[in-house]
């Protein structure tokens, strides 16, 4: 009788914690909602650019290592390459979701990208130098630009986090697995928290945390929908359409902005300058590189 009564209580306790747990997915998972034309293709292209311009540069660096690897330079070299490795793989994570096709370009990218490597290494350390600060000159500039597009198409949206300083690199929150667990957190996030390593759709739900919270009013541009629904948290289950798709990739543009020109400055610093023919050769590399920002735009 009583393992009769036990397996009963399991039962009704299973069913009732499952049909809690399905209405909590229901009411609080959240997919990513659909950009209106203009914003798709504007996103289309900045991904396709993006994803071309960490590929080519991970090129570079391993025609630059196939020279220099076994030198006093491997190092250097390897520590950026490792850096724009995260940055292609964070990329091809976000096309993937954003379901937006790569360049037709990348087997071009492929060699070109290598030989560019290679041959400015055979100059020695000051060639692969140069190399660097030209390339990552124009990638910086390309971010600028696709973070003042982004901030002029909708300043209220931007201003207030898009050239925030340091917090942004903060990693020491937890950051779940999974995406309900996120609105059943006992402290909301105080700071949005980029990490290269984080899922796209965790991030974007992290950043959201800061304009739907129970307790502040939204930052001003971030409409709610109407009617949101709120759980005991404090944290609303709709997110503002517009900000889950475009707000986060601001955050990951600037990151990576960020780490270009620190990738820029470290050529400086090691004789980049004193390369044979530098301005020449920046000249031309970078005229390359506004050519291939150009192409991949638009095929």
């Amino acid at each position: 009788m009583q393992t009769a009564l036990r397996c009963a209580a399991r039962l009704e306790l299973s069913r009732v914690i499952g049909g809690n747990a399905s209405m909590f997915c229901r009411r609080y998972s959240v997919l990513p909602p659909l950009l209106d034309e203009e914003e798709k293709a504007m996103l289309d292209s900045m991904l396709r650019v993006d994803h071309a311009g960490e590929y080519g540069a991970n090129r570079i660096y391993a025609g630059q290592m196939a020279v220099l690897g076994r030198t006093q330079t491997g190092p250097l070299i390897q520590h950026m390459w490792d850096q724009e490795k995260i940055h292609l793989e964070k990329f091809n994570e976000i096309l993937g979701e954003h379901r937006v096709r790569p360049t037709l370009m990348l087997p071009l990218w492929d060699i070109a990208g290598f030989a560019l490597g290679a041959c400015s290494a055979l100059l020695g350390k000051e060639g692969a130098m140069a190399c660097t600060v030209a390339v990552e000159e124009s990638i910086s500039e390309h971010y600028n630009s696709q973070i003042r597009t982004l901030m002029e198409a909708d300043p209220e949206r931007y201003t207030d986090y898009s050239l925030a300083p340091s917090h942004l690199h903060l990693k020491s929150q937890p950051v779940p697995n999974n995406v309900d667990e996120l609105y059943v957190a006992s402290t909301p996030l105080v700071h949005p928290v980029f990490d290269p390593s984080m899922s796209f759709r965790v991030q974007a739900l992290q950043i959201s945390t800061l304009c739907t919270s129970a307790n502040s009013a939204p930052i001003p541009g971030h409409s709610l929908r109407a009617s949101p629904k709120t759980h005991p948290s404090g944290l609303t289950s709709d997110l503002p359409v517009r900000q889950y798709q475009l707000y986060p990739i601001i955050l990951i543009i600037k990151e990576f902005r960020d780490d270009e020109m620190e990738h820029h400055d470290t050529g400086l610093e090691h004789d980049a300058e004193s390369a044979p023919g530098y301005f020449l050769m920046k000249t031309a590399i970078q005229a390359g590189c506004k050519a291939a920002i150009y192409v991949s735009e638009r095929i």
